[in-house]
């Protein structure tokens, strides 16, 4: 009796894996898989859930992630996504002809890249937890959505953005290295700057003169002559230059 009731738990524990993995729809990238599916740019062109299963290494010259889908979670899973050098992108979506939404992409390290995370012509997009050092021209950009608890250090180009960001959030991040411009914050819609620290070579946050910004508890150094807030209106707890604005 003890034998066969042992027999049945396996069985169903057996049936509940397999179960279990068969229902998990998440994609999973490594650098043989990309190798295999005809090198860099990996394009993800289907919604759904990615991870990295190991660090990924950009040969020069080349982009390394190119999302073109509506509805996809990037997680790097705690790896690199390293790009060996050139005028090349680590992670973005290709806007010339459609214009995607909902794309997330958190958890990991993108290095060496000229720009980290072009999210610039997304709808709705998340970056969150990631580590961007290294870069050239821009850490990460996004359109509309969200940039939070990411680090970004770098800015070899002269007129670098750290974080850009047209309408949304940039809460809890922190900037620092080269950068011309910590956070840059452009368009005509509404966007809110909170909880950032920043080090800039020039301007901790820049903004077009129409646009809505409404900053609060960041702490911004800068070395430029320009106030570092600029045309933001500050809820006056920010820290400018260990003043309080």
């Amino acid at each position: 009796m003890h034998y066969l009731l042992s027999s049945v738990i396996v069985s169903a524990l057996t049936f509940v894996t397999l179960q279990a993995k068969a229902d998990d729809k998440t994609v999973l990238i490594d650098q043989a898989m990309v190798q295999a599916a005809g090198g860099f740019p990996l394009k993800i062109t289907k919604p759904g859930n990615y991870r990295l299963n190991g660090n990924l290494h950009v040969p020069a010259n080349a982009n390394g992630i190119v999302i073109d889908a509506d509805g996809v979670v990037l997680n790097l899973g705690g790896f690199q996504l390293e790009c060996a050098g050139g005028q090349n992108t680590g992670i973005f979506s290709d806007h010339s002809t459609t214009t995607y939404n909902n794309i997330a992409v958190t958890n990991g390290n993108v290095a060496g890249c000229w720009t980290g995370v072009d999210l610039s012509g997304t709808g709705n997009a998340t970056v969150e937890g990631l580590t961007v050092s290294g870069y050239g021209v821009v850490g990460i950009e996004v359109n509309a959505g969200a940039i939070r608890k990411s680090i970004v250090t770098g800015g070899s180009d002269p007129h670098s953005i750290g974080l850009g960001l047209s309408s949304g959030i940039v809460d809890s991040n922190f900037v620092a290295g080269g950068d011309h411009v910590g956070i840059a914050v452009y368009g005509a819609a509404f966007a809110l700057v909170v909880g950032n620290v920043v080090n800039a070579n020039y301007l901790a946050i820049s903004t077009e003169p129409y646009q809505s910004v409404l900053a609060g508890s960041n702490t911004l150094r800068n070395s430029g002559t320009a106030y570092p807030l600029g045309t933001v209106v500050s809820q006056n707890n920010n820290l400018c230059n260990f003043t309080a604005c």
